[in-house]
């Protein structure tokens, strides 16, 4: 793996998904072909695949004419969707949307080292790039991709950012995301899949949500652990947890269409969004609640104590 990768791999990592169960996985695949150094319009490329579709990585070339002479190989890296957080999102939007964010990443960071990035999405998404002659853009936000975080902790005042697709409400939401939370602590295969990704007593971790990233003291985590466990009765559990932090501004992500295309696009804004926030000290945390299309995603938006990040994998361990 070479320092193109090793950066491209970085921002994958780095990139926001439910639960943080991080489901990334990459593969990185020698050119099919070498090209000759008078080929022109040659391409790398990034495959993002779901479940066990197959998919044949862009080969150098088929993109179309480009200004760059220089030979440059394929690339294949794959984000298998994890069946795990099916249920707990709602179905497969919340996976195209971490998709969308990751993708993103990739992009941002092309930018910013000297390659024209372009993406795809069919069965799974594709991401090809060239070398360019323009200088790099603007580093703000490629520098926000490994410092971008989330907080569970109230949220004090902001001003909104605008963003294409993103609707902002000053109303109270709570009584909304509460209605879901109650909805899915009594679903016993909700429940279970949200304990799984719970990491509240101490020890190395690696995905999932700690104690610290929840802003959660010692003696809480202990109690949350306790609550939080599928054998505890739902009705106890919901009467326990029913709590959503306070958030005097409320965003509304919005999909173009109800499909993969559609969400992966939303997850591109959201993610473009949460690092803008990030570059002005603003929080973004993403909510569970019953929208109605085109609407796909809530979330707390404003001001918050620090937290620790959320753990990640190492990035050797992604690869395939």
């Amino acid at each position: 793996m070479n320092a193109l990768h090793a950066h491209l791999l970085d921002a994958v990592r780095h990139a926001p998904s439910l639960m943080n169960s991080q489901p990334w996985r990459v593969r990185v695949t020698p050119p099919p072909n070498p090209l000759p150094e008078t080929e022109r319009g040659s391409r790398k490329s990034v495959a993002i695949t779901g479940g066990e579709v197959p998919l044949t990585p862009v080969g150098p070339g088929e993109m179309g004419a480009g200004e760059s002479t220089r030979p440059l190989e394929s690339m294949l890296l794959r984000l298998p969707l994890s069946v795990s957080g099916r249920r707990l999102g709602g179905g497969v939007s919340p996976l195209w949307i971490a998709f969308g964010c990751a993708a993103e990443n990739v992009l941002i960071t092309l930018e910013q080292i000297s390659f024209d990035g372009e993406c795809r999405i069919d069965d799974a998404v594709v991401i090809s790039w060239r070398p360019r002659l323009a200088p790099p853009p603007d580093p703000r936000l490629h520098r926000m991709i490994p410092l971008r975080r989330t907080s569970r902790r109230p949220f004090g005042p902001a001003e909104p950012i605008q963003a294409e697709g993103v609707e902002w409400l000053t109303a109270d939401q709570r009584p909304l995301v509460r209605r879901q939370m109650l909805a899915d602590l009594s679903d016993p295969a909700t429940a279970r899949e949200m304990y799984r990704w719970l990491r509240l007593l101490p020890g190395p971790h690696r995905d999932g949500l700690t104690a610290e990233c929840l802003g959660l003291r010692p003696w809480e985590a202990r109690v949350a652990a306790v609550l939080t466990h599928p054998w505890l009765p739902a009705w106890l559990r919901r009467l326990l947890l029913d709590d959503v932090s306070p958030s005097p501004l409320w965003g509304v992500l919005h999909a173009g269409s109800q499909d993969a295309e559609g969400w992966f696009a939303a997850g591109r804004r959201l993610q473009r969004l949460w690092l803008e926030a990030t570059a002005r000290g603003l929080y973004l945390h993403p909510v569970r609640a019953a929208l109605e299309p085109p609407a796909c995603l809530m979330f707390r938006f404003g001001t918050s104590p620090s937290v620790p990040a959320a753990p990640r994998l190492p990035a050797d361990e992604l690869l395939e």
